[in-house]
């Protein structure tokens, strides 16, 4: 699931957004390798000497929306104490204490170097290349506080082209029984013409449950653009399992705002 000054720049990017309240620990890895026309960001492992301690923003091509990213936001990069081996000497840990609902000032991951979307799909001049068909991200994430529940973490990330027009959602989230994964996608047959502008549309699925606390997950997420509506497909993996195939929030955009669907 992750913008600088002066002209907008070509970025698709994983959108972190704080939702709620406590502690979360994410290692980036390398995506597994997607196939021939896909796009998926650079890895980030967050290690120095590419990434310093401190806050993400400005590092590694790290930022938000040509501002700096707020700075009341949770989130730094950490020497690793107690983590997962896989994750290395540092992580970058983000938690859900302060929220806001603004988009532009949230943290976003390095951009693809290809956009991808359906062939009428709008990039609003923020994301550009080659467009491919297929979105292919991947991350490892554990609590940064593995002994006990912290009530309220819910750390949201997504794809989108660098503005915040979400293409998809997948949330991570502490319960009473270990980490959780929640799917956030769009149904246009449960919302026809978007009667209820929307509400009854988005739907939230969970794909993992009771996921141990100390030990390191990997979530992927793949995207398949198809041209037309109601036909994207979604699959969300979880350390290495098929764990839900869904949609996009292509429809979202069509019926309920009237515009073309997005790139990321």
């Amino acid at each position: 699931m992750l913008k600088y000054l002066g002209r907008p720049m070509r970025r698709r990017r994983l959108f972190a957004a704080a939702l709620v309240a406590a502690t979360l620990a994410v290692a980036g890895s390398p995506p597994a390798v997607p196939p021939a026309g896909a796009s998926s960001p650079p890895p980030s492992d967050f290690e120095s000497p590419g990434f310093a301690t401190g806050s993400v923003d400005g590092q590694g091509g790290w930022g938000a929306q040509g501002i700096p990213v707020n700075p009341n936001l949770d989130q730094e990069v950490v020497t690793n104490s107690g983590a997962p081996p896989s994750f290395g000497a540092q992580s970058l840990r983000f938690s859900s204490a302060f929220t806001t609902g603004s988009f532009g000032d949230q943290v976003f991951s390095p951009s693809a170097p290809d956009e991808a979307g359906e062939a009428s799909a709008e990039n609003g001049g923020l994301s550009g290349g080659t467009r491919e068909t297929q979105f292919v991200a991947q991350w490892d994430f554990a609590s940064a506080s593995p002994g006990a529940e912290q009530p309220g973490l819910g750390i949201t990330v997504s794809p989108d082209r660098g503005d915040g027009a979400r293409m998809s959602y997948v949330r991570m989230e502490d319960h009473p029984d270990g980490l959780g994964l929640l799917f956030y996608d769009y149904q246009q047959a449960l919302d026809p013409g978007c009667a209820t502008n929307g509400s009854a549309g988005f739907g939230f699925t969970e794909v993992a449950t009771g996921l141990d606390r100390s030990s390191a997950h990997t979530v992927a997420v793949v995207m398949d653009f198809v041209d037309g509506a109601a036909n994207d497909v979604v699959e969300v993996y979880v350390d290495g399992a098929l764990a839900h195939t869904g949609t996009s929030w292509e429809d979202y955009f069509r019926d309920c705002e009237g515009n073309a669907t997005r790139t990321v």
